[in-house]
């Protein structure tokens, strides 16, 4: 059995020429036979976005976050990431967007042991349409 904690805060505000946000969260697992053995994550993000022109719409944001087990040999991952993208609105329901992120981890624990870092990169293009 486990005793599961979790809470998580967000806020964001309209400058007018830009909306900002930001937001945490964080969770703790623990066994209810034994409390030193738990999971435990946590994370944080900030962003912005803003309407360049009226139909140009960009934003960005970045974050990082932490992952620890105790009571396992699983050791302390720590993460960060961020990402930039933007929007072009042909109307009301459609736009063209394209994305580009990057994470990076450490103590990435794999199938074949433990290894140091990792760090991946993506990046999107496309067109959306709403219905």
């Amino acid at each position: 059995n486990v005793t599961d904690n979790q809470a998580y805060a967000a806020a964001t505000y309209d400058f007018g020429i830009l909306k900002a946000y930001v937001n945490w969260i964080n969770r703790k697992a623990t066994s209810t036979l034994n409390s030193n053995n738990y999971v435990k994550r946590s994370g944080q993000q900030i962003g912005v976005r803003s309407f360049i022109t009226p139909k140009v719409e960009a934003w960005g944001n970045i974050g990082n976050g932490r992952y620890t087990a105790y009571g396992s040999s699983e050791p302390t991952a720590n993460i960060n990431a961020w990402q930039l993208g933007s929007n072009y609105w042909l109307s009301k329901r459609t736009n063209m967007y394209a994305i580009y992120g990057k994470a990076q981890s450490s103590n990435i624990i794999s199938a074949a042991g433990i290894s140091g870092s990792v760090s991946a990169s993506q990046y999107a293009i496309g067109v959306r349409h709403t219905f």
